[in-house]
């Protein structure tokens, strides 16, 4: 079997470098496969007689290969990374193509976590109470949050936010007041702080939870992301956070996700469902080949084909 990894790195970054570029390949070398890559910039789109063809600069027809995986998460360029998504996983799969997270892929909007949070409200998926604003109207920003009973400490993040990034902690209204004024163009989300007990990662394959990572913030720093200093540890879950799990990724209809779970003195929460969850947290953690789970899984969507 010939998969095809399309992913594209911001500049300066070598792809071949990425630990689940490295995990993909050495999984389908073990499994008597080939893995190619191809970074978006390097396709050529060739219109021609009412047909449409892909291939790389080097000749190489997109449509030969048997399997893809769609990574475009690593650019800053967002709109170009979603118009790619967009139009080669359209092309992928009007040939009869494979397209691992497909109906992500298929989807033209961007990355926004309040989009997210209305698909995940329509399955009747736990939420923390959350508001949307703009932080350019920030008098009536504060006034609605005071409206709805919103206490302080709070958490506000950015709706297009990314490992752990752009997510702030306010203790009081001048802290959001100064924020709010300073983020102009950035649209943010607004919760509740609340004492989280555990901050879980479950990875989901094809309806199957893989594992889940408990993520163990470090002191003074209350973002459970990895890339951000947090610890993993394994976790075992109960029936009831597996189908909860289950759930969000059916919700949000990618194969492959990793669900963020908040186990926390108010309740249990999902937080969000991330359809490029990296591997080395499992890996390094939970001692789970991801690159092999997803290889395995590709095989089995070959065979139907």
């Amino acid at each position: 079997m010939k998969v095809c990894l399309i992913i594209r790195s911001n500049k300066g970054s070598d792809i071949n470098n990425f630990f689940d570029v490295s995990a993909l390949r050495d999984a389908s070398k073990k499994n008597g496969h080939q893995l190619y890559i191809i970074d978006p910039k390097d396709l050529i789109f060739l219109f021609n007689n009412n047909k449409l063809t892909i291939k790389t600069d080097t000749d190489i027809n997109l449509l030969d290969f048997d399997t893809y995986i769609l990574r475009l998460t690593y650019i800053k360029d967002e709109f170009k990374m979603q118009s790619d998504k967009f139009t080669i996983a359209q092309y992928l799969i009007s040939h009869n193509k494979f397209v691992l997270n497909f109906a992500e892929a298929m989807r033209f909007s961007s990355r926004s976590k309040i989009y997210d949070f209305y698909r995940l409200n329509k399955f009747d998926i736990p939420l923390i109470p959350t508001i949307y604003v703009e932080s350019s109207d920030i008098k009536s920003s504060i006034q609605f949050i005071e409206k709805n009973n919103f206490n302080y400490p709070l958490i506000l993040k950015s709706n297009k936010g990314l490992q752990g990034k752009n997510l702030f902690k306010i203790n009081n209204q001048n802290e959001l007041e100064l924020l709010l004024k300073k983020e102009k163009s950035i649209s943010y989300l607004i919760q509740p702080y609340l004492k989280i007990l555990h901050d879980l990662r479950v990875l989901v394959l094809g309806g199957v939870v893989l594992g889940a990572m408990d993520k163990i913030h470090t002191e003074n720093n209350f973002k459970g992301n990895i890339s951000q200093g947090a610890i993993g540890k394994k976790f075992l879950l109960s029936n009831d956070l597996e189908n909860l799990a289950r759930r969000a990724a059916i919700a949000d209809g990618s194969d492959f996700v990793g669900v963020d779970i908040a186990i926390t003195n108010k309740g249990t929460f999902v937080l969000e469902v991330n359809r490029a969850p990296g591997f080395e947290g499992f890996s390094s953690y939970l001692n789970i080949d991801i690159g092999e789970k997803i290889i395995e899984f590709l095989e089995e969507k070959y065979k139907i084909l």
